[in-house]
C-alpha cells in the first residue's frame, strides 16, 4: 500500500513491543497463562506510550481496540489462540483447551466479518455516534504444541496459508514466528498484525 497512517505505524510498534515482551516475559510452559487479554494489554500499554493517553478504548462496542487519532478512528480485533493442556493433579495431561476445529474457524470469519461490516446499518451506534472508521486491523498469535501435532494453528493462521481461505485483502505490517524448545515444552509460537480491506 503506501505509506503507513498514524494508526498502522503505532500499531506495528505496539505489535513488535507486545511481541517482544509476550516472549520475553515468558518460559514455553508459562505461555499457557497467556492469552488475548494480557497480549492486548501489552498492546495498548505500547499504545499509551505512542499516542498518548485517551487515544485508545479496549472492548469498545464489541470492538477489542478502537484507535482514535487526528480525527479518525481505526477498529482493531484479537484474536489468541493456543490449545492449552488441562491436566490431572499428577500432572498427566487428560486433554488440551481450545484446539483447532472448525467452531474456532468459524469465530475467526464471523469476527473478520464484524470488523468489516461496522458501517452496516444495524450498527446504529455507527451512525449515532458519528463514527468515522477509517481502517480495520487484524492481530492474531497463536501457538503450536508439539506434544498434540494434529493441533496447529500454523496449518490454518499462518499468513502463507491464510491468504486463500478469507474473502478479504490482507496487508501484513508485521509477521512473527519462533520455536521454543524445553524437554517437556516444544513449542512454535507466530503472530502477525495485519490492515484488512474489502
Amino acid at each position: 500500500m503506501g505509506k503507513k497512517s498514524i494508526h498502522a505505524a503505532a500499531l506495528t510498534q505496539a505489535f513488535e513491543f507486545a511481541w517482544l515482551r509476550f516472549l520475553s516475559e515468558n518460559t514455553p510452559e508459562s505461555i499457557r497463562h497467556v492469552n488475548e487479554s494480557v497480549f492486548r494489554y501489552f498492546m495498548v500499554s505500547a499504545l499509551r506510550e505512542l499516542l498518548g493517553p485517551g487515544v485508545c478504548e479496549d472492548e469498545w462496542k464489541r470492538i477489542d481496540l478502537m484507535l482514535r487519532a487526528e480525527g479518525e478512528q481505526s477498529a482493531v480485533e484479537l484474536k489468541f489462540y493456543d490449545s492449552r493442556p488441562f491436566r490431572h493433579l499428577n500432572s498427566e495431561t487428560v486433554h488440551h483447551k481450545g484446539k483447532p476445529s472448525k467452531g474456532n474457524k468459524n469465530e475467526f470469519a464471523k469476527s473478520l466479518d464484524g470488523l468489516m461490516n461496522l458501517q452496516d446499518k444495524d450498527n446504529k451506534w455507527y451512525h449515532n455516534e458519528g463514527a468515522n472508521i477509517t481502517e480495520r486491523f487484524f492481530v492474531l498469535v497463536g501457538v503450536d504444541r508439539n506434544e498434540k501435532p494434529s493441533l496447529c494453528f500454523s496449518d490454518y493462521y499462518l499468513p502463507a496459508n491464510l491468504k486463500s481461505k478469507v474473502g478479504y485483502q490482507f496487508e501484513f505490517l508485521a509477521e512473527r514466528e519462533k520455536r521454543l524448545n524445553e524437554p517437556e515444552n516444544d513449542l512454535f509460537v507466530f503472530g502477525w498484525l495485519a490492515r484488512v480491506t474489502a
